[in-house]
């Protein structure tokens, strides 16, 4: 989480880490994405949150 929140973050990743925390017995909720990002420092904009795309 705190790589995607580094990274910019992702709406898929919000639908997708929880549940797949939750098939792990881990609660993960969208209050522990927004405390994890208010303590994250943005280090790189990829898209689609900004221009750089990982693919290139």
């Amino acid at each position: 989480v705190v790589g995607l929140m580094a990274t910019g973050g992702s709406t898929n990743h919000a639908l997708h880490l929880p549940a797949m925390a939750a098939a792990a017995g881990i609660i993960l909720t969208l209050e522990d994405f927004a405390d994890i990002s208010a303590v994250t420092p943005l280090l790189a904009r990829v898209y689609p949150n900004g221009p750089a795309d990982v693919n290139h």
